[in-house]
């Protein structure tokens, strides 16, 4: 597999409507926790194929550089984090349902208590937290649809499965979102202007959060000022 892989026009169509179909709560709903099995059950022999095809792709072709992490089991003892609001445009929105490893959601809960106990008009909140290695490759065909299917610039962006700090379950990755709902998709770089990021930039470390896509870091992965990594023992 090599940089010169492309995306054809059947396969591009048929990932299109991979996705309209998993937007849609009357066809298929994934949750962030899927597994392979249960993905491939809803998807057609075309569907497959493709999502075989990026599967075998081997990131350090793209550049990347980063390390990889250890593929482990589910853990048992997700936490759901559930009923997280934001308020946008004068509406109040629920986030969709996220996972984190009881031992980091622990972590995350101190964090979050502390931060809120600073800024009480303020709130982090979990945008994304553990994905299963399946769901890594339905966030891979996401942000291929949202870059007409570039291959070298998603990958800048998404990392594979192996090396996705989210798909760690020891030392998980989650991405944080303030109470306005950024990052968002469109403007995701507006979170390194917030109050949340500046508190993080200053205390995370102190609950073993660390930004690990900082700024001009080595690991191929565009700066992602949202993303911060568990560093403490599971």
């Amino acid at each position: 597999m090599s940089e010169r892989l492309t995306i054809t026009e059947p396969e591009k169509y048929a990932l299109d409507h991979f996705l309209e179909r998993e937007t849609d709560e009357q066809e298929i709903k994934i949750s962030p926790i899927i597994s392979f099995e249960e993905l491939i059950q809803l998807l057609s022999d075309q569907e497959k194929e493709i999502i075989n095809k990026l599967r075998e792709i081997d990131p350090k072709e793209f550049g990347f550089k980063g390390e990889r992490v250890e593929i482990e089991s589910k853990p048992p003892n997700l936490v759901a984090v559930e009923g997280q609001k934001i308020f946008r445009d004068n509406k109040e929105y629920v986030h969709s349902t996220q996972y984190l490893p009881r031992h980091v959601f622990t972590a995350f809960d101190q964090l979050r208590q502390a931060f809120e106990n600073e800024n009480p008009e303020r709130r982090l909140l979990v945008e994304s937290g553990y994905r299963s290695p399946t769901f890594q490759i339905v966030t891979l065909v996401f942000w291929l649809k949202q870059h007409k299917f570039d291959l070298s610039r998603t990958m800048r962006q998404v990392a594979m499965p192996e090396y996705s700090q989210h798909c760690s379950v020891s030392q998980t990755a989650l991405d944080i979102m303030n109470i306005e709902g950024v990052p968002t998709d469109e403007r995701p770089m507006y979170f390194k202007d917030t109050a949340e990021y500046a508190w993080l930039k200053g205390k995370a470390d102190q609950f073993n959060f660390v930004e690990s896509y900082a700024e001009n870091n080595s690991s191929g992965i565009q700066w992602e000022p949202w993303h911060w990594q568990y560093t403490g023992q599971g």
